[in-house]
């Protein structure tokens, strides 16, 4: 099915705009190979798409890919997740921006909350993970903080706020 918190937000948004027309959602399971097969049936049936939100970097990289190998690169890519090969196709402009949510930081937290839990000790009402869009502008220093996730993981400051450290990436 379709993923409500990433699509729905995304439509709930589009929604407010009179001149933005949202032509299809697929749902793909999670499954590049479905992102792709979408991609070519969109690809002959809106010969005027101009964007494609995708709700995972690992469906929308191919999905572009496919846009691009069918000779459509004026169409604009924008996803979510800041995985470390969606940054590249920013940097190389196959698509166009992400939501960085760092899936590294995201794992921590993922893994530290419950442990904390089984632990017994006073959680938080809500552990919200603050992320940030990535465009070619800011790539660079994002990339470096994805490098030091997995090279660094030892000393990685993932108790720390993303936003905060993201900010610090993009001072250096």
């Amino acid at each position: 099915g379709l993923n409500e918190a990433r699509s729905g937000g995304f439509t709930n948004i589009m929604d407010e705009y009179d001149n933005i027309e949202v032509v299809s959602q697929e749902p793909t399971d999670w499954q590049p190979e479905k992102a792709v097969a979408a991609m070519e049936n969109w690809l002959v049936a809106y010969p005027g798409l101009n964007l494609v939100y995708g709700n995972s970097d690992g469906l929308t990289v191919p999905a572009a890919q496919t846009a691009q190998a069918a000779g459509r690169d004026d169409i604009l890519f924008t996803s979510v997740d800041g995985s470390d090969f969606a940054l590249e196709a920013i940097k190389d402009g196959t698509i166009q921006s992400t939501f960085l949510y760092a899936p590294e930081y995201s794992g921590y937290w993922k893994a530290f909350v419950p442990m904390l839990a089984a632990l017994g000790e006073p959680l938080d009402e809500e552990y919200l993970i603050k992320g940030t869009l990535v465009t070619a502008e800011n790539v660079d220093p994002v990339l470096q903080l994805a490098t030091d996730q997995k090279e660094n993981i030892e000393t990685f400051p993932f108790d720390q706020n993303l936003g905060d450290i993201v900010a610090e990436y993009m001072s250096k």
